[in-house]
């Protein structure tokens, strides 16, 4: 397993190759299946979290995708209004899941619409409009 140590000056080291790696080079290792640390050089404070959020934001940037937003939407709103309630316990448990497992959960315990209310709720948001522009 990687450890990035992080400097002051914001750049990263990796240990192992003993080289400064950039935001796009550790988001190239957790592709390649790596498991990496990232710690504070001077305090060993644990980074992880914070960087691999660096680097989604990153990425996000790059990709310039609407499709994202509602889904960034729900993490900062489960994050700000229920995380006393969610806790650091429950997130770290559900970090080895797969992505649509985790999606289940927060669907679940959220009661966050799935793909299929969206859509059903479309259709009857279609089929009353429809009916309003027959009355009009």
């Amino acid at each position: 397993m990687p450890l990035i140590k992080r400097y002051p000056n914001r750049k990263l080291y990796n240990t192992e190759t003993k080289e400064y790696i950039t935001l796009e080079g550790v988001a190239d290792l957790i592709c390649q299946g790596q498991e990496i640390t990232v710690i504070d050089h001077l305090s060993g404070d644990d980074l992880t979290a914070v960087t691999l959020t660096q680097i989604i934001f990153e990425q996000a940037k790059k990709q310039k995708s609407p499709r994202a937003t509602p889904l960034f939407t729900h993490l900062i709103r489960l994050t700000r209004q229920h995380w006393d309630e969610l806790g650091w316990d429950i997130i770290t448990s559900i970090a080895d899941e797969p992505l649509e497992r985790l999606l289940e959960r927060l669907i679940e315990n959220y009661h966050l619409p799935t793909k299929g209310d969206i859509v059903r709720l479309t259709y009857e948001l279609e089929a009353l409009n429809a009916k309003i522009e027959q009355l009009a």
